[in-house]
């Protein structure tokens, strides 16, 4: 390459081209060679914000973390009546099913979740459903061969979120990119580990339309430590505010903004 890696820009032509550009009579783009992890655009990127940390992330939320549970956590992110199914075990078809009821929204509703016996944690998926199950022949196993999942994309009610994770990305550097990039990045959470999960705000019209963005947006976040294969509409994401035992760790929310558009988090005010 013999042009210095500027990711902000490149990410700011696929939104525009997601969100607003126009049809351009028919040109079609050229199908790009498939993205991979660039540690030196990541630094080259990450020390543009010269040590950008937790706190700075914190101060530009506009819904203070450190008061929400899950119940008010999820309750900001999906309507009254959506479905979401919560996970203990990530293998699973989920241990329950949270419509977002009013009762539902109250602190202590999901007790249960919050230090689950198991201990890996809590997931849950990110794009609400409609709670029935499906049998489909492309999930048929030996252990499941009716194909039978409440999880699957044929569940969804709404392709909302796209859920960006890196287990590449040094996290220091990770959130120093994340906050950079022009997407509505609504959420970041602590995995109770060492990775950090953001929820991107998509809104496709159906699965293909939401395909559609994200091929168009991935590879450049792909290149900073995006996992690609987290990047499916059915994605799992960490529930924050719940113990992780077997890290003896809080799944920490640490940025919350509903409202979140295109505007990076770094330029967002401090409050």
């Amino acid at each position: 390459m013999t042009r210095p890696p500027n990711p902000p820009l490149e990410i700011e032509q696929a939104v525009e081209r997601v969100y607003n550009a126009p049809s351009r009579g028919g040109r079609s783009y050229q199908k790009p060679v498939k993205a991979t992890f660039k540690a030196d655009r990541l630094i080259s990127l990450a020390r543009k914000m010269n040590g950008f940390g937790l706190a700075d992330l914190e101060a530009r939320s506009p819904i203070c973390p450190e008061y929400e549970t899950p119940e008010s956590f999820l309750s900001h992110l999906y309507g009254n009546g959506e479905k979401i199914i919560l996970f203990t075990r990530f293998q699973s078809q989920g241990q329950a099913v949270a419509e977002l009821s009013d009762a539902e929204k109250e602190p202590g509703a999901l007790e249960e979740f919050i230090r689950p016996k198991e201990g890996n944690g809590t997931w849950f998926l990110s794009n609400p459903v409609d709670g029935n199950y499906r049998e489909l022949d492309r999930l048929k196993t030996n252990t499941n061969p009716k194909g039978s999942s409440r999880r699957c994309e044929e569940c969804l009610t709404s392709f909302r979120y796209l859920v960006l994770e890196s287990d590449e990305a040094d996290p220091a550097l990770w959130i120093a990119a994340l906050v950079q990039v022009p997407l509505p990045i609504v959420s970041i959470t602590s995995s109770g580990g060492k990775s950090l999960h953001a929820l991107v705000r998509i809104d496709a019209e159906s699965g293909a339309h939401w395909r559609e963005i994200k091929k168009k947006i991935a590879p450049t976040l792909v290149t900073l430590g995006a996992d690609d294969a987290a990047m499916t509409a059915v994605r799992l994401t960490r529930l924050p505010q719940c113990y992780r035992a077997e890290k003896d760790r809080w799944q920490e929310l640490l940025y919350l903004n509903p409202g979140a558009d295109e505007t990076p988090i770094a330029q967002l005010p401090t409050l």
